[in-house]
């Protein structure tokens, strides 16, 4: 659980921090309408995690993580897909200029990808002794670090190959830390 919370952290380091200049330069929010945006994703975490806790009693902590993160994953390689097959010389422009298409799909992306928390903390709670337990913490801290220095590998690969391309690699890199979780979600169904 720890290796796929790395791996999400720093794939989502990647790009979260470029998400407000890419409403505003892809999609040509205005600054107001992009915290709009912040503030609509926030509600919708807030809802997602409800939802989370309600299904997690049901089918299991690792299970509601795979079930939440599989689409959030989908629909940030959606967010991909909707930067190609356009021809700006013949007219048309990138799906994601539509914000009625793009904000949607954002939110309940982001949503879903920040709903489970709670949850992971649960699992570690619940297979982590006691005495271990500030290790855990600690890696945490770590984790955070690494998801605020990914954002310069992600800025590195917004400039060289543009927001889709990030998202495209940001998307295989955090299905990488799904996989993980279902190993680790296998080895607890096991107990």
């Amino acid at each position: 659980l720890a290796f796929s919370d790395v791996v999400l952290a720093l794939a989502s380091g990647m790009t979260i921090k470029f998400f407000p200049l890419f409403f505003k330069e892809e999609t040509l929010l205005a600054p107001i309408e992009v915290n709009v945006v912040f503030l609509t994703t926030s509600i919708g975490v807030a809802i997602t995690s409800v939802l989370a806790r309600i299904v997690a009693p049901r089918i299991g902590g690792v299970r509601t993580m795979i079930a939440f993160y599989i689409p959030g994953v989908l629909l940030l390689a959606g967010m991909y897909c909707m930067s190609i097959g356009y021809d700006i010389k013949n007219g048309s422009v990138p799906l994601w200029r539509n914000e009625w298409v793009i904000v949607p799909v954002f939110v309940l992306r982001t949503s879903l990808m920040n709903c489970t928390p709670p949850i992971k903390k649960a699992i570690f709670m619940e297979h982590v002794p006691i005495a271990k337990r500030g290790r855990w913490s600690a890696f945490e801290s770590l984790t955070r670090f690494g998801w605020s220095g990914s954002a310069f590998i992600g800025g590195l690969c917004v400039d060289k190959y543009g927001y889709g391309a990030t998202f495209l690699i940001t998307a295989c890199l955090q299905a990488i830390g799904v996989v993980a979780i279902g190993i680790v979600g296998f080895f607890i169904d096991q107990q």
